[in-house]
């Protein structure tokens, strides 16, 4: 099952790498096999096919898994939510290194990180008062649009800039953000799950290790993830340590996305008076 799902990763990964959209200037390019098939119609079916058949074989990996800790019971419940989490990391691994997949977004990324470390800012101008590798593989569409993400993105690539003008180490230095996203969810979802007398390992396999989680948030390297991440911490925070710190997260939320900060109003509700008693009960559930 684990060995099926990471072959599924380096599958997606492989067959990325002939059909996304890559700057004209990566070295990887001077690969002459791989450029005789991102040139030729054939070679671009045949990349779509193995990145398809990675997805067959991480579906195929990740329903065993939901079939597997969803018959778990008593403590195997809790073995079973670490059998997710090293399933989500094992089959994340390869996609961190990918090119940004269905999506030319991480191009944008890495682009406006750059104009925030040259002092532009992406919210008065678009990628297109750049020039060079790093705005080589941003789609058209987005050159002359202004930023709509809050400042955490552009800050952290701004500092990401600062170290490489590799447009492709700046993807993956964003995908850290999508991973501490991921990471968030992982440790809050049982949490969420175990409040409302849901099975906390098939809750996690559902929501952290599906095929959609990893190959549209990881390996097609949304903002959303992290900011979906907050949303979900700010929750489980606020009702097991007080309204005050889940309102931190939820306004870090918001710093990535705008609507991340729609958790906010569910973290004064738990902040109320009627809801005390509830707030009560999650917390002598989860143990504080």
């Amino acid at each position: 099952m684990l060995s099926r799902g990471l072959l599924g990763s380096v599958l997606v990964l492989l067959g990325g790498l002939v059909v996304s959209t890559l700057p004209r200037s990566a070295p990887i390019l001077e690969v002459e096999a791989l450029a005789d098939l991102r040139g030729a119609e054939a070679g671009r079916m045949l990349g779509l096919a193995v990145v398809l058949t990675g997805l067959g074989l991480l579906a195929a990996a990740w329903l065993r898994l939901c079939r597997e800790v969803g018959t778990a019971r008593g403590a195997e419940r809790e073995e079973a939510v670490g059998l997710v989490r090293f399933a989500t990391v094992l089959w994340s691994a390869p996609l961190v290194l990918a090119p940004p997949l269905f999506s030319r977004d991480g191009w944008s990324y890495a682009a406006q990180g750059a104009m925030t470390h040259l002092g532009i800012s992406p919210y008065e101008h678009g990628p297109s008062v750049l020039s060079g590798p790093v705005v080589q593989a941003v789609d058209p569409r987005w050159m002359d649009t202004i930023t709509p993400y809050g400042p955490v993105p552009l800050v952290v690539g701004d500092q990401l800039a600062g170290l490489t003008g590799n447009p492709w180490m700046l993807v993956i230095g964003h995908r850290v953000l999508a991973l501490v996203g991921l990471a968030l969810l992982a440790w809050a979802v049982p949490r969420l799950a175990t409040w409302t007398g849901v099975d906390p390992a098939l809750a996690s396999a559902l929501v952290v290790a599906s095929p959609l989680m990893l190959a549209n948030g990881v390996g097609g390297l949304h903002n959303d993830l992290l900011m979906a991440g907050l949303m979900a911490a700010a929750l489980v925070v606020a009702v097991e340590h007080g309204w005050a710190w889940g309102a931190v997260l939820g306004g870090t939320a918001a710093a990535v996305k705008a609507p991340g900060g729609l958790v906010c109003v569910a973290v004064a509700l738990v902040g109320l008076p009627a809801a005390a008693t509830l707030t009560d009960r999650v917390r002598r559930l989860a143990g504080v």
